[in-house]
């Protein structure tokens, strides 16, 4: 008897932490997945030709998707866009006439400020190379050398 609720009690422990955990660990779908970037690449002047609706001023930014694991950015999804930036989750298409303007007017170079960061680029898939190096490395056989033993007489 004393078995049976020993079982029964570990049982419901065991389900409870499992419960407990799904809500409070991190969610699956952020371990991996395509997840949308925009980065501030210029500064332009609080003035009236860069305020929105809203009061905020805008800048310009750099729009991309990346493919994620284990929050490493494995590869680019979709190529860099020049956007208006006004924060983190909040951009502006600005049409290919106005912004090559803003890029003449600001001496701006379109290729340098649409060039991903290192990390972006090439840091995420440096960092899977050298893993799959490490496993590959440790599956290898080790070669020992087997030393002959000698029969001993006593």
């Amino acid at each position: 008897m004393k078995k049976i609720f020993l079982f029964t009690l570990l049982l419901s422990a065991v389900c409870m932490a499992q419960q407990a955990n799904a809500r409070k660990g991190i969610p699956i779908g952020a371990l991996y997945g395509s997840s949308e970037k925009i980065d501030k690449v210029a500064d332009f002047p609080d003035n009236d030709s860069f305020k929105v609706a809203d009061g905020k001023y805008i800048d310009l930014g750099v729009k991309y998707t990346v493919f994620t694991l284990f929050f490493v950015p494995v590869y680019t999804e979709k190529e860099p866009v020049l956007v208006g930036y006004q924060d983190d989750k909040t951009y502006y298409d600005i049409p290919q006439e106005q912004l090559n303007q803003l890029l003449t007017t600001y001496k701006l170079d379109r290729t340098k400020l649409e060039k991903l960061s290192f990390w972006n680029a090439f840091g995420g898939k440096i960092v899977f190379v050298l893993i799959i190096i490490i496993i590959i490395w440790g599956l290898l056989p080790s070669k020992k050398k087997k030393e002959e033993v000698k029969p001993q007489t006593l």
